[in-house]
């Protein structure tokens, strides 16, 4: 990346509290979303991150990343996976494929026996993500392959370029 094409990094938060999004703006005029919510699965109109990305015409995402498991930061991801091609996927690097799986699984039961309707919904949703991004594919026509945020690696821009003017590292917590 050349610097004479370095822009401005804009950073986007929507909903700060209860579903919480991050959307980026890279100096290089890509796009990138950390976490997303939706309060409602059935209606789009209800996702603040897809309506944000649609009202700019974005049609691209250079990564899109999941923080963690829990609801109020992927309820609703699995809209932006299907209006976007998405270069990266990143996903928590604690929890492998298998125990993302066991959770979507776990809180399924939870909630018929707890009768919540919404827990249901979230638990399926979260499966629903990681069956769009296994069926995606990358702009190269690669497969879109979730990559663990490891602790101190740099994620973006890849290839891995440590002299970059832009770079996104991982501080996530470690898997121990």
């Amino acid at each position: 990346m050349a610097t004479t094409d370095v822009g401005q990094l804009e950073i986007h938060v929507i909903g700060a509290g209860k579903g919480e999004s991050i959307i980026l703006r890279l100096p290089s005029g890509e796009w990138g979303v950390v976490d997303c919510y939706a309060a409602s699965l059935q209606d789009r109109l209800s996702n603040p991150t897809l309506q944000f990305l649609l009202n700019r015409n974005v049609k691209h995402l250079a990564f899109l990343c999941m923080t963690h498991p829990h609801d109020d930061h992927y309820r609703g991801m699995s809209h932006l996976l299907e209006d976007f091609e998405v270069s990266y996927f990143w996903r928590p690097s604690v929890m492998s494929q298998q125990r993302l799986e066991w959770i979507c699984e776990s809180a399924r039961i939870d909630a018929g026996t707890s009768d919540f309707e919404h827990f249901i919904e979230s638990a399926d949703e979260l499966r629903n993500i990681f069956k769009l991004v296994k069926s995606n594919r990358n702009k190269s026509g690669e497969p879109l392959i979730p990559r663990a945020a490891t602790t101190g690696t740099q994620l973006f821009p890849v290839p891995i370029n440590s002299d970059a003017v832009f770079q996104i590292w991982a501080l996530a917590p470690s898997t121990r």
